[in-house]
């Protein structure tokens, strides 16, 4: 059957992208149909679709990704650095936890780059 990995990121979207992050995820609900050409590119992935979204404060602009999938292609990865990396000003939280962990894999945002600071753990 294969395992799941989820993804949980609660960030702050610079302001210039929130009328797309809108459009992609209330209107068009396709990544690939963004007119910003790194989140087309994305888009592309056949499990970009699994990424949602809600707007969490409209005054601050805070947004809350989640996504629950098999990441075969690395599609959280790619989302993280691809889309993640482009649309967020600050991150207040980012993890992904495949399965069979015990505990989250967790990102940080330093000096406009999402690095890992510390990896999920298994207790086999």
């Amino acid at each position: 059957m294969g395992m799941y990995t989820t993804l949980h990121c609660r960030c702050k979207v610079k302001e210039e992208y929130e009328n797309e992050l809108f459009r992609i995820l209330y209107f068009d609900n396709e990544w690939r149909k963004s007119t910003i050409p790194e989140i087309s590119e994305f888009g592309k992935d056949e499990r970009a679709f699994f990424i949602s979204a809600i707007l969490d404060d409209e005054e601050e602009h805070i947004w809350i990704f989640s996504a629950d999938l098999k990441n075969y292609d690395n599609t959280l990865e790619h989302f993280i650095d691809i889309v993640l990396t482009k649309i967020c000003e600050e991150i207040y939280e980012l993890e992904t936890e495949y399965e069979e962990d015990s505990s989250p894999s967790i990102y940080e945002l330093l000096e406009r780059e999402i690095v890992l600071v510390k990896m999920g753990e298994r207790d086999y």
